[in-house]
């Protein structure tokens, strides 16, 4: 066997325009239990402030979600389900984010 058999050639790079095309790694389960945490324990939110951002969430309603419950919190506001609710159908995203039975399912 000759030298250059024996060891491994190393992958050649892949294409940038497939590396474009391919999707982030998501998984809705997590993001979903995220903020079912936050609204079940609100005192968990500055932990999980200091690790995600909305922009960190790849779902639009939990980015909104998310985003709703950290302006709660700037304002001084407490955060619970009756209240996000009412911010949602203010800023007119509350079906965006499928509405109150979607909110039900996270806490």
């Amino acid at each position: 066997m000759a030298t250059s058999q024996r060891f491994d050639r190393p992958k050649p790079l892949p294409n940038p325009a497939e590396l474009l095309d391919r999707q982030v790694p998501r998984n809705q389960e997590a993001e979903q239990g995220v903020l079912g945490s936050i609204l079940l324990l609100p005192e968990c939110y500055d932990d999980v402030a200091l690790v995600l951002n909305k922009d960190d969430f790849y779902d639009d309603a939990h980015q909104r979600i998310y985003h709703q419950i950290s302006e709660l919190i700037r304002e001084g506001r407490r955060i619970d389900i009756t209240i996000l609710v009412e911010r949602l159908r203010v800023s007119g995203e509350l079906e965006l984010v499928g509405g109150m039975s979607y909110l039900g399912t996270l806490v």
